[in-house]
């Protein structure tokens, strides 16, 4: 009985460590909307990537995007602290009306995030 109320309470214990949703402690969070031109389906952010990296190109964090309400929402987190960051959106499969690929901007911003931080970086969308 000793042994199963000791499994039990390790098992608990490992169960709550894990369901963070923010990551590890201290790690910090990126969050924000990618505002779609006008007449572009909100399904477009099934088809976009938000990414964080380091100055050398190397992607950094757990993104994840959906839609909400005609725009996209994203969120990247587990992104250390005092660290050079960018963020990109990328179209991956969907183009403006006229077959070019949408713009974002800002283009790649650049910022340091400190412990437990959380910064909103939105996004606009141009075809043109």
């Amino acid at each position: 009985m000793k042994v199963g109320a000791c499994v039990f309470a390790v098992v608990a214990i490992a169960g709550c460590d894990f369901s963070r949703s923010h990551g590890p402690p201290g790690s910090g969070v990126v969050t924000g909307i990618v505002q779609l031109p006008a007449g572009t389906s909100s399904e477009t952010c099934d088809q976009m990537s938000v990414k964080a990296s380091f100055p050398n190109g190397d992607h950094v964090g757990r993104s994840d995007v959906h839609a909400s309400h005609g725009r996209c929402l994203y969120e990247i987190n587990g992104l250390p602290e005092d660290q050079d960051l960018s963020v990109e959106v990328k179209s991956a499969g969907w183009t403006c009306q006229s077959g070019a690929a949408p713009a974002f901007a800002p283009a790649n911003p650049s910022f340091q995030l400190k412990k437990y931080e959380t910064r909103m970086v939105d996004f606009k969308a141009t075809c043109g």
